[in-house]
């Protein structure tokens, strides 16, 4: 099962962690574009959200794949991988 190497509650809570500080981020950068642009502010703001929720997903995706084939994780430096 994935995410059982640390303990799959430590490794569940660095997992979505992670995938909030990336919604945050990318969800205040993308707001910001949209809103340069010239989009109102209820649209910059759901269409941030959208596309922010998208790559949080994808990141997820993404460390739970690395994790089922017990590779390190480059995206998320969780200390596994070697330098």
């Amino acid at each position: 099962m994935p995410l059982e190497r640390e303990g799959s509650f430590v490794r569940v809570r660095f997992v979505g962690k992670r995938c909030l500080q990336l919604f945050i981020g990318a969800f205040a950068v993308l707001t910001s574009v949209y809103l340069f642009r010239g989009q109102a502010l209820k649209g910059a703001m759901k269409d941030a959200a959208l596309w922010s929720l998208l790559s949080a997903a994808i990141f997820a995706g993404a460390v739970v794949y690395y994790d089922q084939k017990n590779k390190p994780c480059d995206l998320c430096r969780d200390g596994d991988s070697k330098p």
